[in-house]
């Protein structure tokens, strides 16, 4: 069986930048444990495997890390849409997809631009948790071996989600230095109701996430880019309907810009280049 395969640059309009997507469009539907040990033999970040429907418009989607699925994911999401546009829009400037996944639906519009595409999500409303209290957020900084004196202590530690969420940490010192991820940090970050950390430079409008053991950090995070959005507009750092432009791995090598209005719903957009294609020969 031949799977055919795209591979994308995501959150950039320059090839060889942004965070690098795989994209699969299998005729068939695959067991969870085929497409895991894909993404794993491709090595990146995040793989997403699409299905589009006869209605055109309805894509089933599935994504998946090299450890895990997960419920929803922000870059292969809007890689996807743009791929699908040219393969299957070409000839339109514009198009909408809704991308179904196992636990949310999430409405995509995408546009040609002299790039590639520019692609807008609507992730729906933020849900927020509470401030965690000190005591709480203690375990998480010492297994970060996060130095209290780097905290931003004008803003809390927060769990926010808009469909994976996040503990958010403010860094005002040693942001690009600290640690992503630690031993045992996923069971601390599931006491506080958190599935990943993510850290914030809230005046340098900088985010950084990775796998929770600290193994491999992401480069553009959209799934991320939503929540640290609507924390900045909850906490008075940016203005309801300001489309807020957010930098992720720059110390990477690989510069993305993330970009979020917040208004009622979490939109994130950014810019997708298209690189290559082939087919994967999938016995």
């Amino acid at each position: 069986m031949y799977i055919p395969y795209y591979h994308a640059d995501v959150f950039t309009e320059v090839p060889f930048s942004g965070n690098g997507l795989s994209i699969f469009l299998p005729p068939v539907e695959l067991p969870a444990d085929r497409m895991l040990r894909i993404t794993q033999e491709m090595k990146q970040f995040e793989s997403i495997f699409v299905r589009p429907r006869p209605e055109g418009t309805l894509v089933d989607a599935r994504v998946f890390t090299v450890e895990e699925e997960l419920s929803f994911a922000g870059h292969p999401s809007i890689g996807a849409a743009a791929q699908l546009h040219a393969l299957n829009r070409a000839g339109e400037t514009e198009a909408g997809w809704i991308f179904i996944f196992p636990q949310k639906s999430l409405p995509i519009a995408t546009r040609k631009t002299d790039y590639g595409y520019s692609c807008t999500m609507n992730q729906g409303e933020a849900e927020f948790g509470e401030p965690l209290p000190e005591a709480a957020g203690k375990p998480v900084l010492e297994a970060l071996q996060i130095d209290p004196k780097d905290r931003d202590e004008k803003y809390p530690l927060q769990v926010v989600s808009t469909g994976l969420p996040y503990l958010l940490v403010p860094l005002k010192r040693n942001f690009t230095t600290a640690n992503i991820g630690a031993e045992g940090l996923s069971e601390m970050l599931e006491a506080v109701g958190a599935k990943f950390i993510g850290l914030v430079d809230v005046d340098g409008r900088s985010m950084r996430t990775g796998d929770n053991l600290g193994k491999v950090e992401d480069i553009a995070t959209g799934s991320l880019a939503g929540p640290v959005g609507a924390y900045l507009v909850r906490h008075g750092v940016a203005a309801p309907g300001e489309e807020i432009g957010l930098v992720q791995g720059v110390h990477l090598g690989r510069e993305s810009r993330l970009y979020v209005t917040v208004s009622s719903d979490v939109i994130v957009r950014g810019g997708v280049v298209l690189l290559a294609e082939g087919r994967l020969l999938c016995p």
